[in-house]
């Protein structure tokens, strides 16, 4: 499922990012919210690329690390 979840999530972003421009809560709404009740690693990982692109190494770092220790 995490395989299938991940997929599907990165062309949701792709599709959002380039083809069908959606508002942040649209699209944080389709991939966190419903991508993240199909898979929680998914998520995870989108929320750490998000938190590097935004310029917070050490949040995403603690994030991931967090999560994968709890």
């Amino acid at each position: 499922m995490n395989i299938t979840g991940s997929l599907l999530l990165g062309v949701i972003v792709g599709l959002t990012a380039f083809r069908v421009p959606l508002q942040p809560w649209a699209r944080d709404g389709l991939t966190v919210g419903v991508m993240g009740g199909y898979t929680t690693f998914s998520t995870l990982m989108f929320q750490a690329v998000r938190q590097l692109e935004d310029g917070l190494p050490l949040a995403a770092g603690v994030n991931l690390l967090g999560s994968v220790a709890v």
